[in-house]
């Protein structure tokens, strides 16, 4: 029971506050009834209570792993590559109010850039010269919209991989 008003009173402590501060690595979007108003730097800012809820978003410079892919080159060779993405958001109204599930959004892009970019080339063009840089240039043009700058892409995982593919026959269990 006191888990539950604790939560009730935290939940509202946010519209109810007459102030907000932003931590210096972030930034924040403040909604007035539900639509943009404003950006915060990082700070002590007034704001109304109940009207106006902030949204605080990090700014600084992050990165993000983008799952390893298992994917086929131009010259038919099977390989998994992983990658991490370099980045910051530089405008908050965009990242805010653009798009949903922002991670999300930066791994899809990231992923599909990848996937592109690899099945372009041959294995050992890949090997002497990765497509990082190809890949930059296409999820930069496809997120910088939503308020990211992207600093960096760097394959931390490329290797040739075999592919085993288990066909189950329809109705049997191959558990056993």
């Amino acid at each position: 029971m006191f888990e539950q008003i604790a939560a009730f009173v935290a939940s509202w402590w946010d519209r109810l506050a007459p102030a907000e501060i932003v931590d210096v690595y972030a930034g924040a979007g403040v909604l007035r009834w539900g639509k943009y108003h404003r950006t915060l730097e990082p700070g002590f800012h007034w704001k109304w209570p109940v009207a106006e809820r902030a949204v605080e978003v990090l700014t600084c410079e992050t990165t993000q792993r983008v799952p390893p892919q298992s994917l086929t080159t131009k010259d038919g060779v099977g390989i998994v590559a992983a990658s991490i993405v370099r980045y910051q958001i530089v405008d908050v109204e965009k990242y805010i109010s653009l798009i949903w599930d922002q991670g999300d959004v930066l791994l899809d892009v990231t992923a599909g850039a990848v996937r592109k970019a690899t099945c372009e080339m041959n294995w050992l063009d890949m090997l002497a010269v990765p497509p990082e840089d190809a890949i930059l240039k296409l999820v930069r043009s496809s997120v910088n919209r939503y308020g990211f700058k992207i600093h960096a892409i760097t394959f931390t995982d490329l290797a040739k991989a075999h592919s085993i593919r288990l066909v189950q026959p329809h109705g049997k269990d191959l558990s056993n």
